[in-house]
């Protein structure tokens, strides 16, 4: 079957071309053969790189044509940013929803497809529901992910809520997709097929064993993964390497370089963020080879992705994450670590569905004529059990998650706004998957103590009607948990101190915290004790609650990176004292902003005013002292350049408007002085003479 063949127009189908888009796949032409382009429910259960995301785009244009609007989940930004650039590039009129939990976003009307993660959907859904009216396609992508503990309840409640619109679930192959197309009353399109042929093996002793019983010795090297390595970059071949800690990706990126160094490879120089951490992406990179991981600066991160998609280097050594995120084929995939460690339960082995996910990066369309995935194993008992587990096996079942406390603690209060019955709360919950699976009397038992907890700390109210308090209505839109609401509301005192409210941040179960690290407890059991009386929370006993208390010096461990942040320590300095990285102090820094905001309109809602608490919100977000806000506030200006015109004695706006020109450019550079200019309302140009633009005076 060829493009043009389902009815696309010239426009498109010369737009696909250019994409690469020119014929399809058997499992696309299987799926084309559903009718799931004139509207009906499909699930497509493929492995990657086989074809998903285009029959995702061909339901969106005829969508569209129907005159009618899509929307697009995905589960992580990366990828809804691809997604966005991929649309744009279609021609269509496409918007990106991202953050910011707490706007209706009545602009998304202007545009045809909206693509956004679960839980901003989520969050537009409670703000504006109406607003949604329009849209007759609910594309899910990665819907496999309703396994997630973290992820799964909210993307299954947003496609509960979405079940009368059309519903496009893409997955990875799964062993239970027909039970989710029951689900959905969907069509349903299962296939191993691959655009490239992928080879799964077990590396031990020197050889692979494939699953086809084939052999394949290696050369030895000075430890295993290298040798893999080497062996996969002969004839251009790129390699992914997954291990299962940060620590593991630089050494490993480190050792790899080093040997390529020594075989005379090399790449040209790149520079990369101002950390410990970029400078040893830095050293990588001369040899050819990168790590990535969550803890990296984000533009570090994208400087790996395209540097390694243009060729330019030749290895990643990752750690899972980058399986789940935007799609970075490699000729060959190494798992060397398929445990991963467990602070309850130590040493676990990975989910074959996890595993499965990183050995699908394997096999680069357009380039190689296979791809191989292999796992590591230190002995030949070692070697069938991985086969037995991983490679001959099938991936876990799908399960609803739905069920937890905290995500019914979410969900039930936003099916209680504004008001709701018991009979409308078990009709929603007898559409979920969860229900499909294990039946409604169950999760319905937990939504009636959810209800007691909500009621008990006044989120709700009444017995036949139930409907959100204005507490539990503003807890609902903020879209944070209740017991974070709880725990705010909680923190409200009278005299309340910079770090009492950071702690009080970090003590809300939407705030990741940072693990003491050996030695540290000793250092914040004394800051403790020093500033006992400056905390709004209780602080647990340490002697009768030791585990309560070490979690809480963890937050307090948290609430001092803010701390330092907000005081203006530069970044690579915080990132040093707390052994973190860029990546981590980013979203910190971002979950405290999103937590703050909260806090503060909580504060309101009970009519609390206490002005420290009111800028905490914008020091969080930039990074500064109380005296460089007002800079802050102007576009251009981040915390390094309001601090240097604060020291020169512009401090304000008005500051700002009246200084020259020139004497801006010398502090700031030429286009930067001019922007702010522009900010402040005085329009001049780069191209302005210095000298008609004021007093020259000197700094």
């Amino acid at each position: 079957m060829d493009m043009r063949d389902i009815g696309l127009s010239q426009e498109f189908i010369s737009r696909f071309e250019k994409m690469g888009y020119t014929s399809f796949f058997p499992p696309q032409e299987d799926a084309l053969k559903t009718g799931f382009l004139e509207g009906k429910n499909i699930v497509v259960a493929i492995p990657t790189a086989s074809g998903k995301t285009l029959l995702a785009y061909l339901a969106i244009i005829r969508c569209i044509q129907r005159g009618k609007k899509a929307i697009y989940v995905v589960p992580l930004k990366a990828l809804a940013e691809e997604k966005f650039r991929e649309l744009k590039q279609i021609g269509l009129n496409v918007a990106l929803s991202l953050g910011d939990y707490d706007s209706g976003g009545t602009w998304l009307r202007d545009f045809d497809v909206v693509v956004t993660t679960s839980e901003k959907f989520d969050s537009l859904m409670r703000h504006q529901m109406r607003m949604f009216d329009d849209v007759s396609l609910f594309v899910v992508d990665e819907v496999h992910l309703l396994h997630s503990v973290n992820r799964g309840p909210t993307l299954e409640v947003v496609m509960v809520k979405m079940k009368h619109k059309q519903i496009v679930a893409l997955s990875a192959t799964i062993s239970n997709a027909s039970e989710i197309a029951e689900w959905l009353g969907a069509e349903l399109v299962v296939s191993d097929w691959r655009p490239v042929t992928l080879k799964k093996g077990v590396f031990s002793e020197n050889s692979i064993t494939y699953d086809d019983n084939s052999l394949h010795a290696i050369k030895p090297l000075v430890d295993d993964t290298l040798s893999l390595v080497a062996d996969g970059m002969r004839d251009d071949g790129q390699v992914l390497v997954f291990v299962n800690s940060r620590r593991s990706t630089q050494a490993v990126a480190r050792r790899i370089a080093l040997y390529n160094k020594k075989q005379g490879e090399s790449c040209d120089a790149h520079s990369a963020s101002d950390s410990q951490l970029g400078d040893k992406l830095v050293e990588c990179l001369s040899g050819g080879v990168a790590f990535h991981h969550a803890g990296m600066a984000r533009e570090d991160r994208a400087l790996v992705e395209e540097l390694f998609k243009k060729g330019v280097i030749r290895v990643i050594v990752a750690t899972p994450t980058l399986a789940a995120g935007i799609n970075l084929p490699a000729r060959r995939v190494v798992v060397r670590d398929w445990r991963r460690f467990d602070i309850n339960l130590g040493n676990r082995p990975i989910s074959n569905l996890e595993i499965q996910q990183m050995m699908g990066r394997a096999g680069r369309p357009r380039f190689d004529t296979y791809g191989e995935a292999i796992l590591m194993a230190k002995s030949p008992s070692q070697c069938t059990m991985l086969f037995d587990t991983y490679i001959n096996a099938p991936t876990e079942r799908i399960t609803s998650k739905l069920s937890s406390e905290d995500a019914l603690r979410r969900h039930v209060l936003s099916l209680c706004n504004p008001e709701t019955t018991s009979k409308d709360l078990y009709a929603f919950f007898e559409k979920t998957f969860y229900s499909h699976q294990f039946g409604t009397d169950t999760v319905m038992e937990k939504v009636a103590l959810t209800l007691e907890f909500l009621q008990e700390h006044a989120l709700v109210e009444g017995e036949e009607i139930i409907r959100s308090t204005l507490f539990g209505k503003r807890v609902n839109d903020l879209y944070i948990d209740p017991l974070s609401g709880i725990c705010l509301k909680g923190a409200l005192k009278e005299n309340m101190q910079i770090l009492g409210m950071l702690h009080a941040i970090c003590h809300t179960p939407d705030m990741p915290t940072f693990y003491l690290r050996k030695g540290e407890f000793e250092d914040y059991d004394f800051l403790v004790h020093e500033m006992k009386d400056d905390f709004l929370i209780e602080v647990p006993d340490s002697w009768y609650e030791p585990d309560k208390y070490e979690f809480f010096l963890s937050e307090v461990k948290t609430a001092s990176v803010l701390l330092d942040w907000i005081s203006e320590v530069p970044e690579r300095n915080i990132c040093e004292k707390y052994d973190i990285g860029p990546g981590d102090l980013i979203r910190i820094r971002e979950n405290a902003e999103w937590i703050s905001y909260a806090f503060k309109e909580i504060a309101k809602t009970f009519n609390y005013s206490h002005d420290d608490l009111y800028k905490i919100v914008f020091r969080i977000k930039n990074g500064v002292g109380p005296d460089l806000l007002e800079l802050t506030l102007i576009k251009g200006i981040g915390r390094v350049r309001a601090r240097k015109l604060y020291n020169l004695n512009i401090r304000t706006k008005g500051d700002i408007r009246k200084a020259p020109l020139g004497r801006l450019e010398r502090i700031l550079g030429r286009k930067t002085a001019v922007n702010i200019k522009k900010e402040v309302g005085i329009m001049v140009s780069e191209k302005d003479d210095l000298r008609t633009t004021g007093n020259s005076t000197l700094i």
